[in-house]
């Protein structure tokens, strides 16, 4: 007689895709952080939005840590996102951002 519950077929492969596109997210944020370019970021925000739709598919009690996952991972890409708009103005016009930040 088995007394744990099984979880359905479609819990267990929405449960291997949030994972699999979680960390998808945080390759590509480690990535990002390494070599900071557009793509990587693009990359991030990407699997962060998939990794909180898939997230919201789960049952009530079973998706609070997958969406608090999600939420950390987005408050990465809004932190990161700003940080890449600072950067490419950097590289394209270094002379007015450093009156900027000197002003």
């Amino acid at each position: 007689m088995n007394v744990t519950p099984r979880a359905t077929s479609r819990t267990g492969v929405t449960t291997r895709l949030w994972t699999l596109v979680a960390g998808v997210a945080l390759v590509a944020g480690g990535w990002w952080l390494r070599t900071p370019s557009v793509g990587y970021l693009a990359f991030t925000v990407a699997a962060t939005v998939a990794t909180l739709g898939i997230a919201l598919l789960w049952g009530r009690g079973a998706r609070r840590w997958a969406v608090a996952s999600a939420a950390a991972l987005a408050a990465f890409a809004v932190v990161a996102t700003s940080s890449q708009r600072d950067l490419t103005r950097i590289d394209n016009d270094w002379p007015a951002y450093r009156a900027l930040v000197v002003a």
